[in-house]
């Protein structure tokens, strides 16, 4: 959801510039860190922004609104702040660049909400393949038998290891 960018001052600024570690390339974030998402937090006034928005504010003088703040092509980075790395685009745009970049931490094991690891994930297909039923794999893993159908045919946790379906009986 939309936050306008409210209460910056002059101070919050210098705060703001203090949290940048430069290199040749990249603009790194060394301020707060999100634990959810691994992108950079810089709080105004007990609002917390994203860095890569506050950057966005700074240098090009207007709140970036309902726009998604993106990183380019080359630049994938969550802590990289540099402006010349970064455009507005709309949700379509962020879930595409997601897609193709593989960075849509939301997917498989990288949901903080899943049961399973990438081993789980691979042990349920291993151990399937070899026979044994998705009834007594789901018995073993506390879900039901229509979760493990799903990881054995790819259509959950389809990112992990081999991607060839297994033959469902």
């Amino acid at each position: 959801m939309y936050k306008p960018i409210t209460g910056w001052s002059i101070e919050h600024l210098f705060k703001f510039c203090g949290k940048i570690q430069k290199t040749d390339f990249h603009w790194l974030w060394t301020g707060t860190i999100c634990k959810r998402d691994g992108y950079g937090i810089f709080t105004i006034r007990n609002n917390n922004y994203y860095a890569h928005r506050i950057s966005w504010f700074v240098h090009h003088q207007e709140d970036p609104g309902v726009n998604f703040v993106l990183h380019k092509v080359d630049c994938h980075l969550r802590l990289c702040i540099n402006p010349n790395h970064l455009y507005l685009g709309s949700k379509s745009d962020n879930n595409f660049d997601r897609t193709l970049n593989g960075t849509n931490i939301q997917q498989g094991s990288f949901n903080g909400n899943t049961k399973f690891s990438d081993e789980n994930i691979l042990d349920i297909r291993h151990r399937y393949q070899a026979g044994e039923t998705q009834k007594s794999l789901a018995k073993f893993y506390a879900v039901h038998k229509c979760t493990i159908y799903r990881i054995v045919n790819n259509i959950r946790f389809a990112t992990v290891g081999d991607k060839t379906k297994c033959l469902t009986n």
